[in-house]
Parts: C-alpha cells; sequence; structure tokens
C-alpha cells in the first residue's frame, strides 16, 4: 500500500511539474477572431473653434482571424475620422498578448507587451493623431528566435 501511495505522489508532482503555468499562453489559446484584446480612449479637449461637440480619441486592439500568428486588428478613432489597421507580435513571442499604454505625446498610444516574469513595458507599435491625421507606425523592433 505504501509503494502504492509513493507512485500516486510521484505521478502528481510530475503531472504538476510539466504542465504549462504560462497564462498568458492558455488566454491565447481561447481567445476566438474578432475577440477585443484591450481598448481606450480618452476625450478630445475642445477649441475655440468647436465649443460644441464632444469628440474621443479612442483604440481597440481585436484577435484578427489569424492570431495564432500574432496578428491583430487596430480599430482608431479620432474625431469624425476612423481607420482599421493590423499589426503582427515579433516572431518568436506570438503568443504574447498585447496592451496598449497612454504615450508621452498628446493623443497617443503605444501598443507593446510584457514578457512573463518581466514588469518592463516593451512599446512596439504607435497610434496618434493630430491636426485630423492619424498615424499608425512600428516604433520598435525585437528578435526573440
Amino acid at each position: 500500500m505504501r509503494t502504492y501511495a509513493y507512485f500516486i505522489i510521484i505521478v502528481f508532482a510530475v503531472y504538476c511539474c510539466s504542465c504549462n503555468n504560462n497564462s498568458t499562453v492558455s488566454k491565447l489559446k481561447s481567445v476566438m477572431p474578432g475577440t477585443v484584446i484591450d481598448k481606450m480612449e480618452m476625450p478630445v479637449l475642445k477649441t475655440e473653434e468647436d465649443k460644441l461637440n464632444h469628440f474621443i480619441f479612442s483604440i481597440t486592439v481585436s484577435a484578427d482571424s489569424q492570431i495564432e500568428k500574432g496578428i491583430y486588428d487596430v480599430a482608431v478613432q479620432y474625431k469624425t475620422f476612423s481607420t482599421i489597421d493590423k499589426f503582427t507580435m515579433p516572431k518568436g513571442i506570438e503568443q504574447i498578448i498585447p496592451e496598449i499604454r497612454i504615450g508621452a505625446k498628446p493623443y497617443t498610444y503605444i501598443i507593446g507587451f510584457v514578457m512573463d516574469k518581466d514588469t518592463t513595458f516593451n512599446e512596439y507599435y504607435e497610434v496618434s493623431a493630430a491636426d485630423n491625421n492619424l498615424k499608425m507606425q512600428y516604433i520598435k523592433a525585437y528578435t526573440f528566435q
């Protein structure tokens, strides 16, 4: 009976050690295309010429149909202008879910990522609005192969 108990304990320990504790990967596998990953919005300040309208600057990152390759859709609205674009996570970390943060410049959002067991926000893709123009661009490159 004692041998049987040791066997059960060893099997349980091996099972626990072999489990993937990376919650980001398990979350990504359950994400369906079209699912909103992150969303932010801020009000656009009123100007002297336009005191009546209540405009917003918003961004929505959602899963693309090729989410397993790290491809995401970005929908942006600034005042009455809107656009949709795509970006791809760096090779080697396609399973990491991106996050949105407010950028240092006015009307700027930064899409980036945080690696497991690290709290550093890695800036990757910038979305900005100025003078009724929307601009989306990669701002840094990463290699994880």
